[in-house]
């Protein structure tokens, strides 16, 4: 009985740890310079950053699977790394979510558009938009509506498929949507439509395979996933600039020198002036016994 108390509690023990070390790299991607280093001009191609950590003694050069959320299909895209290399990947799974449906009296609809005042262009996208939001416990204007695929072959019910996803992440096409929108109000004025199933999905997530080459020891790596591909007009942003000597290394954020005498080392953030001394150092001693 003792050995089974004590299989749970390691179990415990390893989930708590397995969130503490969760939230702990959350944290320090948090705080990483993720910008890409090659810009681009269009939301939809802006770089996906990937954090990879190595809490190992030694470099790692290991094959690292993610899990990229995204509004299109990623069959265009490169990753590179933090030098601008291209790095190989693979696609092991793609699969979308559904957030929620309903089936709606067309009548019902029609009355909440006029009700609203809904049928001026725009106005109904935006309706739906925070209709959206609030279902998902969202705050108005959180989501934004990607794309629209209607389908009202069946008699007597129209399908309508809306694709959302966090405002910012990706934009639709507003000449796309507008004219959805228009497809929609003229829908609710068919009689022969009685009911609108209505489903809303999020964007697409694809599960990758890459190899993330040479991770410093107790360090990470930042790559970055380019969904429409890379091109050659594209702007590279300058690297930071590593400098040292023997005791002392410094890029333009850090100095870091270490102490020939007892080997710790002294920070300085050259940006905030603030200075952290006696790092590194392990103090070595006897406990009372307990």
């Amino acid at each position: 009985m003792e050995h089974r108390e004590n299989a749970v509690r390691f179990a415990q023990s390893q989930q708590i740890a397995e969130s503490v070390i969760t939230q702990a790299m959350q944290g320090v991607a948090e705080m990483v310079d993720t910008r890409a280093p090659i810009q681009t001009t269009h939301a939809q191609h802006k770089a996906i950053p990937i954090v990879v950590f190595n809490p190992a003694p030694g470099p790692r050069t290991e094959i690292v699977q993610a899990v990229i959320s995204y509004a299109g299909t990623l069959r265009s895209a490169v990753i590179i790394d933090e030098q601008g290399q291209h790095v190989p990947f693979t696609t092991v799974n793609r699969w979308r979510q559904e957030l929620g449906s309903a089936q709606l009296p067309r009548e019902t609809v029609a009355a909440a558009v006029m009700l609203m005042g809904a049928d001026a262009p725009g106005e109904f996208i935006r309706m739906a938009e925070n209709t959206a939001a609030t279902m998902l416990g969202k705050p108005e204007g959180s989501y934004e509506i990607l794309r629209v695929h209607i389908d009202a072959q069946q008699p007597n019910v129209a399908n309508i498929e809306v694709l959302i996803a966090p405002r910012g992440i990706a934009t639709g096409r507003d000449h796309e949507l507008l004219a959805a929108e228009q497809q929609i109000l003229a829908l609710l004025q068919r009689e022969d439509i009685h009911m609108l199933n209505i489903s809303a999905i999020d964007q697409a997530r694809e599960t990758i395979d890459f190899v993330a080459n040479e991770v410093p020891a107790y360090g990470l790596k930042t790559f970055w996933v380019y969904p429409r591909g890379i091109k050659e007009e594209t702007s590279t942003t300058a690297a930071s600039a590593l400098s040292g000597e023997q005791q002392r290394i410094e890029n333009e954020w850090y100095r870091v020198e270490a102490s020939a005498e007892d080997g710790t080392l002294t920070i300085t953030d050259k940006h905030t002036g603030a200075i952290f001394t006696g790092l590194n150092r392990f103090v070595d001693g006897g406990d009372t016994g307990d």
